[in-house]
């Protein structure tokens, strides 16, 4: 079971995390470089029931591609945690629905996001955002243009070779009609056991400019089986956030949302995750409800 405290977060803490993830990374990262160029025809090699293009079923644990990495980690299998990065020439599309319902009477909103991602070599990855939004203001439910994300990530080693296998990731967000956001995650995830696969992601986010400058922590867990069938993982996500503003630094907002996950691939191609997430503490959202429906173009 996970357990998350909503108390402040350790900055030095996760500073002294992120400079040793940097250090170990560098020389593994070469190292691993260097073993692939040795070895390209052993780890370019595919197992023959891995991935369908022909019906054949998917086996979620199986490496794949140059980086060696597990199956299920070519496609996105949390809503709300990311997981590594997708093999190098990988383009996929997704359609995002992220619902609020708030205990207090708001009237609910909605984030509508279209994306696209592609897999550099390298272990890069590159996804952008297209947002609207859907919310009450003055008495009318009107649906606007919110903004784009651009996102970069970058895999520190090939799979295996760092222990939780870091990632890191960066996002611009460029918001309509409120100050621009940046953040920046470490992304961990591991086959933990046999059809049981898990991530975590430690973020920062900050508006960039503005009279708030609001700062959001972040941590968020998943934990997902394939072990009852291999179209569909099951499992269960947790959410925490820690929100100031330059008026308030340091005394931080706390929201603690958790929830069941479910994805099934109806093809070997399409993906759809749903997550409703429950608020734990009465200023957290009463249900926040991710949906994504996914297609992998090549």
């Amino acid at each position: 079971m996970l357990k998350l405290m909503t108390r402040k977060p350790s900055l030095k803490l996760a500073g002294l995390t992120a400079a040793a993830w940097l250090s170990v990374g560098a020389q593994s990262g070469l190292a691993a470089d260097a073993t692939r160029s040795a070895d390209t025809s052993k780890s370019d090699q595919v197992p023959s029931d891995t991935i369908d293009v022909s019906g054949k079923a998917i086996v979620p644990d199986a490496l794949y591609g140059s980086y060696r990495q597990p199956v299920w980690t070519t496609r996105r299998v949390f809503p709300t945690t990311r997981s590594y990065v997708i093999p190098a020439g990988n383009l996929t599309t997704e359609l995002w629905i992220k619902a609020h319902k708030y205990r207090d009477g708001t009237p609910n909103d909605y984030l509508i996001q279209e994306e696209i991602e592609y897999g550099l070599p390298g272990r890069i990855q590159l996804d952008l955002y297209i947002n609207q939004k859907n919310e009450v203001r003055d008495g009318k439910r009107l649906t606007d243009h919110e903004g784009e994300q651009y996102e970069l990530r970058w895999a520190m080693a090939d799979w295996g070779v760092l222990p939780l296998n870091p990632t890191w990731y960066f996002e611009y967000h460029a918001r309509k009609n409120n100050p621009a956001k940046g953040e920046v995650r470490l992304l961990l995830s591991e086959t933990v056991a046999p059809n049981l696969h898990a991530s975590a992601n430690l973020a920062y986010e900050q508006e960039l400019w503005g009279v708030a400058k609001e700062r959001e922590l972040a941590v968020t867990a998943a934990l997902g089986t394939t072990a009852f069938v291999s179209t569909l993982s099951i499992g269960a996500e947790v959410k925490s956030e820690w929100v100031d503003t330059s008026k308030n630094r340091g005394h931080f907002h706390p929201e603690l949302v958790v929830g069941p996950s479910l994805q099934w691939r109806p093809t070997p191609a399409t993906h759809i995750d749903l997550a409703p997430l429950f608020g734990v503490q009465k200023d957290a959202p009463q249900i926040e409800t991710w949906l994504i429906v996914g297609h992998n173009l090549r």
